[in-house]
């Protein structure tokens, strides 16, 4: 690994009262920032390329937070390597991370693909698509744009999609138009991804002879004859990756055998 992202972007709303006049990433434990620990950690570990994130928190804010690091004795990394100029680089993402700009584009611009690492966003008879490295796509009906502020004054550009609504604090369940941003659009890409390794991992173990008769979650559970097999068998074809993800470091672990299925 030769660049770590450290993601200090949030608001710290449910850290309040703390997070006033601060980056949550700042706040003191121990006697030390919170950013303090993933810093030294991530330079102990060989790691001198650092990327931190910032949302509604400006480089000069941030910088005057961490311009206590490199001044104060008990920090030994502070000491050595005089944060933050040497190892951190700053990064203010317009949008609030890579999924939104690509997403807007789209929409700008019907019929053309806007792609980033593998995740590409097009429209096609007003519907924004996602298309994910494992083939299939997120749909979006009627994306719709418009200008926006965040909550500390910062405008945006705002987008959103009929969806079905299924929260009752926006009303009985219908059609209705959701808002969405980076996060959720990330989201979205992350959790489906997710489904289609474990889609993989499942469809190995059905092959090989472990027939599923459930999956809770991220589990797999299938039901065999006594002797059949094994955990580390079953671990290895869940943890056999499909070849659009076959360099993500992802395998199963903590299995077990029983009579009937368990929560540990």
């Amino acid at each position: 690994m030769k660049q770590a992202v450290i993601l200090a972007a949030g608001e710290g709303r449910r850290l309040r009262p703390f997070t006033v006049n601060k980056p949550k990433a700042m706040i003191s434990i121990a006697g030390a920032p919170i950013l303090q620990y993933v810093v030294e950690s991530l330079a102990q570990n060989g790691i001198r390329d650092i990327v931190l994130t910032q949302g509604m928190w400006n480089c000069a804010t941030t910088r005057a937070q961490l311009s206590v690091l490199s001044t104060s004795p008990p920090f030994g990394f502070a000491n050595q390597y005089a944060l933050p100029s040497d190892f951190l680089r700053f990064k203010r993402f317009q949008e609030d991370n890579f999924e939104t700009p690509f997403a807007i584009e789209a929409v700008s611009n019907p019929g053309e693909c806007f792609e980033f690492r593998g995740v590409s966003y097009g429209v096609r008879d007003d519907v924004l698509y996602c298309h994910l490295p494992s083939g299939r796509n997120l749909t979006y009906i009627a994306p719709r744009l418009m200008p926006a502020k965040k909550p500390w004054g910062r405008p945006y550009t705002a987008i959103s999609y009929m969806g079905w609504n299924t929260d009752p604090k926006k009303g009985p369940p219908g059609w209705i138009r959701l808002d969405t941003y980076g996060g959720k659009l990330t989201e979205n890409v992350v959790q489906a991804l997710a489904r289609d390794v474990q889609v993989n991992g499942m469809l190995n173990v059905e092959r090989a002879g472990y027939p599923l008769v459930l999956h809770v979650h991220d589990e797999s559970a299938s039901q065999v004859k006594r002797g059949f097999g094994s955990i580390e068998d079953y671990e290895r074809l869940l943890s056999m990756m499909p070849p659009w993800a076959a360099t993500w470091p992802i395998r199963a672990s903590g299995g077990w055998r029983g009579r009937s299925y368990r929560k540990d």
